[in-house]
């Protein structure tokens, strides 16, 4: 990793050494904010050099830890940092600062104008969404959010509308049920039971995950593929041979995982919950009704019979309380009849979604639509299963994206791809973490990624798209590999290298880009392909010949002069 000027070695020293510095927890709970000034007058805080370094984890944990990601360094904030770090693409930082509580207005008074080409480079379509999003949803008080971590993770809330990209009236209903399962727990005598509903590809597994993680901790989550299970044991635990005392018996992983959690806030993630009903044992048995019936019991009434390995010895199984637990399951039933839904309701389903137009989502589609063909689904396994459809307290649609979501997701898929390609090559250890390329700025241009959401399919949400971004990863591989890249060799070589660029050189730069005119995608070295209507600029490589590498101009600029270099500190 590298900053916007000179090598990243400094920086990270200088990271390390405020976290040396601290003794244990509260040593650096005590410095978060304190300014380091050995970069310059104004000085930086732990947590710029975090977000100058693309350091996501480390920011996180920064941010748990006190850090204000509003605090003021001259006219810079952690905001600022990571908006103007393109060397790194923060745009992930940018939405994890926002999510904590970041202030969008900081932008202009840092002199960032959003509207001005001079940034358009900066702000790319994904920071200006969730920036969008910020300002919409709002930031809370202090004094809001020192009453709301008293009681945890009501606090975390507010960042369930980062989680995903759209998907308003999904976010709406899962906060209202999440607040009040978390807000009045008191309340509380059963675990909460929700199902989220929709065609694949549109964030039903992203968002769990995400708030899981978020809410509870990823210690505190399970996440079970339910395509890959074989029997009710492989959750539940089963007592053999006939044993009551436990002496011949094996664990579940559902149940050693609720077992050691029934004093904590806990998640049970149950990925294609519908795949239960094709489950069949080795023998050709259908296992499906006696699956979906072992779910009975906990939700019901919030214990668990505990028939495990580890249950303890006794004539009489012990009970494990599973109130505190939240279960999650992802399905695609009802994924027809939700596509169906926005398509007749197009205008008021992708407008700007109201407290009214969530209500009116609930009635229409999920209580005269979803929740009758639940019933439906579970009844043709078997109709004692009914009570188990009633026991799920909450069905979420998931929509189809508009076109403008469908620009930002096509966007993150991109950049999911190429981003990588900025930390250096890595040619040793697991197959599925190796990379033949690296220490290369591979960026894609706007007409790429909306070349890529032309291919959105209401059936297959975000995964319709990624097929270009894998064209594009395989064109920048495939010129490597033929030798038609046209830059010199010295560049080559850091590509090819599984170190870190040393102090002071600059990383290649490289562009992918479709042209609209011509229908093909293009590789291009130094600065974008200029706008349309532009003078052609010659690509460095296309689907022929290695061709010479040009000036170009800067997308949207009506000069001829290379992008300038902004440093993040």
């Amino acid at each position: 990793m590298v900053t916007e000027e000179g090598s990243v070695e400094p920086k990270r020293a200088r990271l390390r050494d405020i976290q040396r510095s601290a003794s244990g927890e509260a040593g650096l709970r005590g410095i978060v904010n304190v300014l380091s000034f050995r970069d310059d007058d104004s000085g930086r805080t732990p947590l710029a050099y975090a977000v100058a370094l693309n350091l996501y984890s480390t920011a996180s944990e920064l941010i748990e830890m006190g850090a204000d990601v509003n605090l003021k360094m001259g006219i810079a904030t952690a905001l600022t940092l990571a908006v103007r770090n393109t060397k790194l693409d923060g745009t992930e930082m940018v939405r994890l600062l926002l999510s904590k509580g970041a202030d969008p207005g900081q932008l202009a008074a840092a002199g960032i104008d959003e509207s001005s080409e001079e940034f358009e480079e900066q702000l790319n379509v994904t920071m200006r969404h969730w920036l969008a999003v910020a300002r919409q949803v709002g930031t809370q008080s202090d004094k809001t959010k020192a009453h709301l971590k008293k009681l945890h993770p009501m606090d975390r809330m507010h960042e369930l509308h980062y989680s995903i990209v759209g998907e308003e009236a999904a976010v709406a209903l899962l906060k209202r049920s999440l607040a009040a399962r978390f807000g009045n727990p008191a309340a509380q005598n059963k675990p909460l039971v929700v199902m989220l509903s929709g065609p694949p590809g549109h964030g039903k597994t992203y968002i769990t995950r995400n708030l899981a993680a978020s809410l509870v901790g990823e210690e505190n989550v399970l996440e079970v593929a339910c395509g890959a299970l074989r029997d009710d044991a492989d959750l539940f635990g089963a007592r053999l041979g006939g044993s009551n005392d436990g002496s011949y018996s094996s664990d579940g992983r559902l149940t050693a995982f609720l077992r050691a959690r029934q004093q904590r806030n806990n998640v049970v993630f149950l990925d294609e919950f519908e795949k239960i009903k094709e489950l069949t044992s080795a023998l050709g048995w259908d296992q499906s009704k006696k699956m979906y019936q072992a779910f009975l019991e906990p939700w019901q009434e919030g214990f668990l019979t505990d028939v495990g390995s580890q249950a303890g010895r006794g004539n009489a199984p012990q009970r494990i309380d599973v109130h505190r637990t939240v279960w999650i399951l992802t399905s695609n039933w009802g994924q027809e009849e939700i596509v169906n839904f926005a398509r007749a309701n197009r205008q008021r389903v992708y407008g700007a979604i109201t407290e009214g137009d969530v209500d009116w989502l609930k009635k229409e589609l999920v209580q005269k639509k979803l929740e009758p063909l639940l019933l439906r689904e579970f009844k043709g396994v078997h109709r004692e299963l009914q009570a188990l459809a009633r026991r799920i307290d909450l069905v979420v649609p998931f929509l189809p994206f508009t076109e403008q979501q469908q620009v930002v997701v096509a966007d993150t898929a991109l950049r999911q791809v190429l981003s990588v390609y900025r930390e250096p090559c890595v040619l040793a250890g697991d197959d599925d973490k190796r990379r033949l390329l690296g220490n290369t700025k591979l960026r894609h241009t706007r007409s790429l990624t909306e070349h890529a959401a032309t291919f959105y399919d209401e059936m297959q949400g975000a995964s319709s798209m990624c097929g270009v971004a894998r064209d594009a990863n395989g064109l920048f591989l495939t010129k490597f590999s033929e030798e038609k890249l046209a830059i010199p060799e010295r560049q080559i070589d850091l590509m090819k290298s599984d170190q870190p660029l040393p102090p002071g050189e600059q990383p290649v730069e490289m562009w992918l880009h479709f042209d609209k005119e011509d229908g093909r995608l293009t590789l291009w070295e130094g600065t974008p392909p200029p706008a349309p209507r532009e003078t052609p600029a010659t690509p460095v490589v296309t689907d022929g010949e290695a061709l010479p590498a040009t000036a170009l101009s800067p997308a949207g600029s009506s000069s001829g002069s290379a992008p300038r270099a902004v440093n993040p500190f």
